[in-house]
């Protein structure tokens, strides 16, 4: 799954979630004829020390009430995990045959001739080619993984807003 993709999916359900918390928080006011409503104070005052409580001090209800929204993310994020993986797997699959076969080459060639030369040359060609793969799987690998790296993927949804 692609970066931009990935970020995408989130932020649709992260807008789910805050479309369906801004819909509850004004259907729990009356309208005034103008079209405005009145927060009473005692309100304010409630989200307000809400919003100052850290989460790890939230009662369980409210915990639970956080885990049920991010829940909603994890198929997107499991997706993306399990894409990965796979293009994991597909890199060393396709590399690892790769250097089976100049191996079982360096065998055959070492049993027709054995040579300090050659053997010399086909071990630095083996030696190029894990430095290829190991730049290229260093790469890979740098992307950002969202399975340990949630607040980048936050961060990347709420600032696209």
């Amino acid at each position: 799954m692609a970066e931009v993709e990935f970020t995408e999916q989130l932020a649709q359900v992260d807008y789910e979630n805050w479309r369906l918390w801004v819909t509850l928080f004004l259907d729990g006011f009356q309208k005034e004829p103008d079209g405005s409503i009145n927060i009473p104070s005692a309100y304010v005052e409630e989200l307000h020390t809400q919003a100052q409580t850290l989460y790890s001090e939230l009662p369980d209800q409210k915990k639970q009430a956080c885990r049920n929204r991010v829940f909603h993310m994890m198929p997107v994020i499991t997706e993306a995990i399990k894409q990965r993986e796979a293009l994991a797997d597909q890199f060393l699959k396709q590399y690892g045959e790769r250097i089976e076969r100049l191996e079982q080459q360096l065998l055959e060639q070492q049993k027709a001739k054995p040579s300090v030369e050659l053997i010399d040359w086909r071990l630095g060609g083996i030696k190029e080619t894990f430095q290829v793969l190991e730049r290229q799987l260093d790469e890979l690998l740098r992307q950002p993984d969202p399975s340990k790296d949630m607040q980048f993927w936050m961060h990347k949804a709420f600032k696209n807003k």
